[in-house]
């Protein structure tokens, strides 16, 4: 009798795991996987993955189990930004958090230090997981083609090769913790004037000489699992809707296997769009249709909108897109929930985040990424047994500047701007004094007079010829150094 139990119970047991769906089961290829999950998804299913529920987090499939990926602004740590109702309404959770703040991605380039900058990638994937958050919205790889591009401090710089092997090492930090990095923008996003609009004509050899190593070193050799497209043209097609990108270099050439996500209302088209290979529009749902009716968001030239069902599923009924590339998009996403393991073991908002040993990583980061170009006499280092008296002079010397502004902006818990450092450090053995020297240009427009400046800077230089040394500390605004605005001239 025992016996008898014994192999009933080993019946009952096989009969139960074969009874669990293969996509279900993670001991199955990830192909099978996916395939059974096609197979059982409806069209409308499918449809409804295309496209954002909201702000920052895409569609769920509460009937089979599929989660949603939610996501976080980057790349320089996770966007301490929660923004108005209408941005994180819906599913999304508010994200007004503080978290660590890593030196600009210029900054980090400048240390050379593929370990530094994989590190810096493996906090920014343990601080995204302790949000319950599963997607970081970097790196920026786009090269520095103009000292004007208001987001020159986001990305590595203007060398093709440090730039893919900086984009190579924070990818592999970010998806070491399972955690989806986006590697953007694809391709040739060089500048934030009209944006949506602008026409970026590059030939072939610029192309894959320049602009695309870093991309393509992302896909080959990180395995990045998500490719953001950028707002403009290139060559006359918009970079959303553009198939040499998104199929013939990403997906032939390139052997790209993850998903590509739109830059949030950079849509123009539906049927063109997904049968070009985008297979995720971002933002979606109610956020994204009161967003496009702001004055703003139609002056800028937004599009968004066009993966939503209620424009898809005509398109699909009229035979110009077709279900099989719906199955090819919804796979692409698919198969990133499982790779990633998100669908096995969902973030869970466990962890903790600017802990001391990511605040210190972050200190190393910056002191790194520190270049001295020059150093006449060797005043530096400064003597304080021999100085008496340190003006500090310039606008941005009384801020705690981190970063730029725009989507990478990221607010600390604790932050020191350069004054209250050097007061720090000097204590009560150096009489420290600060003066503005210039306001900040921008600021005030109506007190920014040509007779106001030569009034600051009079006082500067009277203040600096009665110290024993002067520290100026120049650099533009976060209003001026920031996504959304290209800066105007080179005049600090």
């Amino acid at each position: 009798m025992l016996g008898l139990f014994a192999a009933s119970l080993g019946f009952a047991q096989k009969q139960s795991s074969s009874d669990v769906p293969t996509y279900k089961n993670p001991n199955q290829p990830v192909e099978q996987r996916i395939q059974d999950l096609l197979g059982r998804m409806t069209l409308q299913e499918k449809v409804a993955m295309l496209g954002g529920a909201d702000w920052m987090q895409t569609v769920p499939n509460q009937r089979l189990g599929i989660p949603s990926i939610k996501m976080a602004d980057g790349p320089l740590g996770i966007r301490s930004w929660a923004g108005p109702s209408r941005k994180t309404g819906g599913m999304s959770a508010k994200m007004q958090v503080m978290t660590t703040a890593f030196p600009a991605g210029v900054a980090m380039a400048a240390t050379w230090d593929t370990e530094l900058v994989q590190a810096e990638g493996k906090a920014i994937g343990e601080e995204v997981k302790a949000l319950g958050r599963d997607m970081i919205l970097g790196p920026t790889v786009n090269i520095n083609r103009t000292p004007l591009w208001g987001r020159n401090f986001e990305g590595y710089g203007e060398d093709p090769y440090l730039t893919s092997r900086l984009a190579v090492a924070y990818i592999n930090g970010v998806q070491g913790e399972g955690v989806i990095a986006t590697v953007k923008h694809f391709a040739a996003n060089n500048q934030e004037f009209e944006r949506h609009r602008v026409n970026v004509k590059v030939n072939e050899r610029a192309l894959n000489e320049i602009y695309f190593p870093a991309f393509k070193a992302a896909v080959e050799e990180a395995g990045v699992w998500s490719v953001m497209s950028a707002y403009n043209k290139l060559n006359g097609v918009y970079c959303a809707e553009d198939t040499y990108l998104l199929k013939d270099m990403l997906r032939q050439h390139w052997n790209f296997k993850g998903f590509v996500v739109s830059d949030w209302g950079s849509t123009y088209s539906s049927a063109a769009t997904v049968n070009a290979g985008m297979d995720l529009e971002m933002p979606g749902g109610t956020p994204m249709e009161e967003w496009l009716k702001e004055s703003d968001t139609i002056a800028a030239g937004n599009g968004g909108g066009w993966l939503a069902p209620e424009k898809v599923l005509p398109e699909v009924k009229s035979g110009k897109i077709s279900t099989a590339t719906i199955d090819d998009n919804v796979g692409h996403i698919l198969r990133v929930i499982f790779v990633s393991g998100q669908f096995d073991k969902p973030h869970t908002a466990t962890g903790e985040i600017d802990t001391a040993e990511q605040r210190a990583l972050a200190r190393k980061a910056s002191d790194e990424s520190i270049v001295l170009l020059k150093n006449n006499g060797d005043i530096l280092p400064l003597d304080p047994s021999k100085i008496h008296s340190l003006v500090v002079i310039g606008p941005n010397a009384a801020i705690a500047r981190t970063g730029g502004g725009g989507s990478s902006l990221v607010v600390p818990k604790y932050s020191v701007s350069p004054l209250k450092g050097i007061q720090d450090r000097a204590g009560e053995r150096v009489k420290v004094s600060y003066v503005l020297g210039v306001s900040m240009e921008g600021e005030d427009p109506d007190k920014d007079t040509a007779e106001a400046r030569t009034q600051l800077i009079e006082q500067a230089a009277r203040a600096a010829a009665t110290a024993d040394a002067a520290v100026i500390v120049v650099g533009r605004s976060a209003k001026l150094e920031s996504e959304d605005f290209d800066i105007k001239s080179l005049d600090l």
